[in-house]
């Protein structure tokens, strides 16, 4: 009784082992006694070799473990192990093969051990796991089935801790997969979820490197995940990305290669050939401009089947460059659809060229209707060079010393462009710039700039174009026009200033380099009025011209006025007097003034008697009349009295 009642505790203890006796103490065909009667683990061996305090050393060892079904979960084999049957703990040296996952996971190295307790099997060097593509998702290796290809995930590493649902594989860990690899220096944790124990994520840690057909990828971290429907790649900590010509870098990026789209969060770098179909590894795609975006968060929506064309979307602190053309945009943000071929960058974007800088609340370009709109209260700012000129203002006065680069500013609420004009809209104000300094300004409610078409147009990559000054054919300023040009020097040493009033203003440009002007064509409600003060009178000169028509005509080298023609309601004003008129002709060769159509005048006070045409020879101070009382006159005193006798 007493054997029986020993031998039952020693069962339930676990004390023993089961199999056949041999010689020495071996056991044969041995099987380690378990509490739960093998329920969630069955050690087995060949033979087993006590080798004292409960510890076996087995040869041909197998280890099988269960789920909660009674279903073999995993078996691990190997040639020889020892097994402690007091911490049912089973180890070797040597090497190992395990089989898990219903067959769809195996797993070779060389040092193991196991603990049943737990379940985890820890591996020490030379691991070697094959993933079947049944614990793929179609996702995962959806590249490798467009292709044709049934290779399975192969994970090498040094060392391996694993779990049913969990795979950790340590050391110099790399992923093959069937159309590249990953890469980790420190670990790659697989992840199974489901019934079916599919792979859901590869967790990988240090120096991580992703490297697919036309991809490349790397960072501190990395998470390969897949969920329904799509795969997503997730890269941290000095993360970069390459994907065909593009590539770039951020703190955190999120590629999903079905959708061929890439998110950057947190200084966001991006370099791309200039879209415009450049999406490919083509020799047309090399030969673009290269374009680069520094933001906060940018999100590129890759060219792919059944999605023409490509887009970006970029927030916060977005820069963007064309380092070729040396040209710079900043804005808040920034969206661009290929498709559509329109980019749009909102949050007081500036836009800044060699040539030029536009600003607004917004710009809006459209590639293919080649336009640009900067809206609402746009600013488009020109450099004089942009027209091959070093200033505005002509002058060859030693005294006139160059204070800055000259400029020619316009703010409105609307500034649209297209290749033939340019259109300010609403409360335009044009400033002409040297330096800091304001040289002149003018206001009005639109202004429209027309270019000459261009014998040789430039393939432009930025829309607007290259501001050449052949390239202006016409300004014409409406709405309550006004003008003025502060002192500048001429030749002779005169300082003069101009102002100008009107409905409408037109000026156009001689053909060629200097942007020298054509023709002034003024409507109602006109005046234009030039005051000269020279160093060699105490008093300025002042002369006005007020008409409802008002054409001046300008010589093409000096750009000097060769005529000018008023009609209607023409006033013109002096220092020494008034005339009035319906009809004014300028003539600069002889710098003669004729003023018709019933004229009246008053000179030095005295009126001048009436005649068909009166007229005014600026460069002697005499006037004249023909028709009906020929006189001509000049001033010989300053006594009022004996001029008026």
């Amino acid at each position: 009784m007493r054997g029986w009642l020993a031998l039952a505790a020693a069962l339930l203890c676990g004390s023993l082992a089961y199999g056949q006796a041999l010689s020495g103490g071996k056991l044969k065909n041995y099987q380690a006694p378990s509490m739960d009667g093998g329920k969630r683990a069955k050690v087995t061996g060949r033979e087993a070799e006590p080798v004292g305090n409960g510890l076996y050393r087995l040869t041909e060892a197998r280890v099988e473990t269960f789920n909660t079904n009674g279903q073999s979960d995993m078996v691990i084999e190997a040639p020889l192990a020892f097994y402690n049957q007091n911490t049912r703990m089973a180890f070797s040296p040597g090497a190992l093969k395990a089989v898990t996952h219903a067959g769809k996971l195996t797993i070779s190295g060389v040092g193991f051990e196991w603990g049943q307790s737990g379940s985890d099997l820890i591996l020490s060097n030379d691991v070697r796991a094959v993933v079947s593509q049944e614990l793929l998702s179609t996702n995962f290796l959806s590249r490798a089935q467009s292709t044709g290809t049934n290779s399975p995930l192969v994970i090498t590493s040094r060392s391996l801790r694993a779990t049913r649902a969990r795979a950790d594989f340590l050391g110099d860990a790399t992923a093959r997969l069937s159309d590249g690899s990953i890469r980790a220096e420190q670990s790659m944790a697989v992840h199974f979820v489901g019934k079916t124990l599919q792979v859901q994520k590869l967790e990988c840690v240090q120096n991580v490197v992703i490297e697919r057909t036309g991809l490349r990828m790397s960072g501190d971290r990395a998470d390969y995940v897949v969920g329904e429907g799509e795969e997503i790649i997730h890269v941290q900590g000095q993360a970069q990305w390459q994907h065909g010509l593009r590539s770039g870098r951020a703190d955190f990026i999120e590629y999903k290669p079905s959708a061929a789209e890439v998110m950057a969060i947190g200084g966001s770098h991006l370099e791309a050939p200039l879209f415009r179909g450049a999406q490919t590894n083509t020799a047309a795609a090399r030969e673009r401009p290269l374009v680069v975006v520094d933001a906060n968060f940018f999100r590129l929506q890759m060219e792919r089947p059944g999605l023409a064309g490509e887009k970006l979307e970029a927030s916060t602190n977005v820069v963007i460059r064309i380092p070729s053309e040396a040209t710079i945009a900043r804005t808040r943000a920034a969206y661009y659809d290929e498709a559509e071929g329109v980019l749009r960058m909102m949050g007081d974007p500036i836009w800044i060229t060699p040539e030029w800088e536009l600003a607004g609340q917004q710009i809006v370009v459209n590639e293919k209707a080649q336009t640009v709109h900067a809206m609402p209260n746009g600013r488009l700012k020109v450099a004089a060079s942009a027209f091959g000129l070093d200033q505005f203002f002509r002058s060859s006065a030693a005294t006139n010393a160059v204070q800055g680069p000259w400029f020619v500013q316009t703010t409105s609420q609307s500034i649209f462009y297209t290749p033939e004009r340019m259109q300010f809209q609403t409360n335009v104000h044009v400033r002409v710039l040297e330096g800091d300094a304001e040289r002149g300004w003018s206001k009005s409610q639109a202004l429209i700039v027309h270019f000459r078409p261009d014998p040789q147009p430039r393939q432009n990559t930025n829309a607007l174009p290259s501001l050449k000054s052949s390239s202006v054919d016409r300004v014409v300023a409406i709405g309550g026009v006004t003008a003025e040009q502060f002192p500048w020097p001429r030749e002779n040493g005169d300082m003069i200033s101009k102002k100008m009033r009107a409905e409408e203003i037109a000026f156009a440009f001689q053909p060629g380099a200097d942007a020298a002007v054509d023709t002034i064509t003024v409507w109602e409600n006109a005046r234009l009025e030039q005051t000269a003060v020279s160093p060699r009178s105490s008093q300025p000169s002042t002369v006005a011209l007020e008409a409802n028509y008002i054409h001046a005509k300008f010589f093409p080298l000096t750009n000097r006025v060769d005529t000018i023609v008023a009609t209607t309601n023409v006033v013109i004003q002096h220092n020494r007097g008034v005339g009035r008129g319906q009809k004014a002709i300028y003539t600069g060769t002889n710098d003669v003034v004729e003023l018709s159509g019933n004229p009246v005048a008053s000179v030095d006070s005295v009126n001048v008697p009436r005649a068909e045409t009166m007229f005014w020879r600026r460069s002697r101070g005499t006037f004249g009349t023909v028709g009906g009382v020929r006189a001509e006159w000049t001033r010989v005193t300053n006594n009022p009295a004996l001029l008026k006798k």
